[in-house]
């Protein structure tokens, strides 16, 4: 009798014990590698324009589809300004910028009002970001730049990946042509990564495309584009490559 209550005790924390680690292990704050690498403006900084944008550079990929733009706090004093915010994987970097111009001559601060999260299931804690002083001039520069599918994109797909994407010949998507994109890609979930979409448009940071074209330990197989087997070595893209296809998203992935 009692080596059956030994057994029944002893499965009993070994159960709560199981669930326990299985409950705050995803959880574990505490061990957090995820930082921030940079920020612009930096602490400190003066004369920044009126209209500049923000940027968060990590150490890692931050998880876009957990990510909200809520989390961040951009005020001086009393004042706060409405953001808007996208997720660059190429950078590892989030981009903010404000609905309208910031007041000239003015202290702001940036802090992460909430906890986030990268990739691997790690945080980091909100915190204070920056503090700077607004000058009185306007910078001009859009956030991100405005590319169209048949001019800009079409051709890079054409030259580097339609050769294998096409026909739904590997990781069933077609990109060889307008239909085939839709049908494949546009809000398609990922089969690798069933949590991110192909092409999430506005939202590259939800796009499993996007992270194919950078070196990085989250996608399934090789950085693309990959030659095949027996082929000659494919040509990678150029960082403006990469870049025209993010904007392209940026821009709603339209046609």
């Amino acid at each position: 009798m009692r080596s059956i209550l030994r057994a029944s005790l002893f499965g009993f924390f070994l159960f709560i014990g199981i669930s326990c680690e299985s409950y705050f292990a995803p959880d574990d704050r505490e061990q957090s590698p995820l930082r921030v690498v940079s920020v612009y403006p930096a602490m400190n900084a003066t004369d920044i324009p009126i209209d500049a944008p923000m940027r968060i550079r990590f150490n890692k990929h931050l998880d876009a589809g957990y990510f909200s733009t809520s989390a961040i706090d951009l005020r001086s004093g009393n004042s706060s300004k409405w953001t808007m915010s996208y997720y660059d994987p190429l950078r590892m970097e989030l981009v903010i910028w404000t609905s309208s111009s910031m007041l000239p001559n003015t202290v702001w601060g940036l802090r992460l009002d909430e906890d986030v999260r990268a990739l691997d299931g790690s945080w980091l804690r909100a915190q204070q970001l920056t503090l700077f002083r607004t000058g009185s001039e306007k910078q001009y520069v859009p956030v991100y730049a405005q590319k169209t599918y048949f001019s800009d994109v079409k051709p890079i797909f054409d030259t580097h990946c339609v050769s294998c994407h096409s026909n739904g010949a590997f990781a069933n998507l077609d990109l060889a042509s307008v239909p085939d994109l839709v049908r494949t890609a546009i809000n398609v979930p990922s089969a690798h990564w069933p949590d991110m979409v192909q092409i999430a448009p506005d939202r590259p940071g939800n796009s499993y495309l996007v992270y194919k074209l950078v070196d990085n330990p989250y996608i399934s197989g090789r950085v693309m584009p990959r030659a095949l087997d027996d082929g000659e070595p494919a040509t990678t893209l150029s960082p403006k490559e990469k870049r025209t296809i993010m904007d392209w998203i940026l821009s709603g992935a339209l046609f």
